[in-house]
């Protein structure tokens, strides 16, 4: 059954397709550093909730980030989404975007201890082929 959540400052939504598969995709970008620490947690959490209600069953995601036409990050932010990534609810995941989005993404991936579950791609064919979707 399909669920979607949206996080309604910046209108990013998490798509739960019921059957281990989750699409995050963001909206405009944060217009403050609070703004951009909350959307961080939400996602967090919003996860988080979602795997504990479909029984702990590990998830493959596929994150959009090509509405963003600026990511900012700080230390904060990063450690946040390194969390989300080195959960224990993710499979796989795949973040799609342009060149500008990999160099800002690539700061989170170089603090991954397990890096082999997390690509970045530059069309979501490629990253949904990657995902076995």
């Amino acid at each position: 059954m399909l669920s979607q959540y949206t996080f309604e400052q910046t209108g990013s939504v998490i798509t739960d397709y019921g059957d281990g598969r989750a699409k995050l995709v963001f909206g405009r970008p944060g217009i403050s550093l609070d703004e951009i620490i909350d959307q961080a947690n939400w996602a967090d959490k919003t996860f988080k909730d979602i795997f504990l209600q479909r029984g702990k069953k590990k998830y493959k995601i596929l994150v959009d980030l090509e509405k963003l036409d600026k990511i900012t990050l700080n230390d904060k932010v990063r450690a946040v989404y390194k969390d989300i990534i080195e959960s224990s609810y993710t499979d796989k995941i795949a973040i799609v975007g342009d060149g500008f989005n990999y160099t800002k993404v690539l700061t989170i991936m170089l603090l991954l201890r397990k890096k082999e579950h997390v690509r970045f791609f530059f069309n979501i064919k490629e990253a949904q082929d990657w995902l076995d979707w």
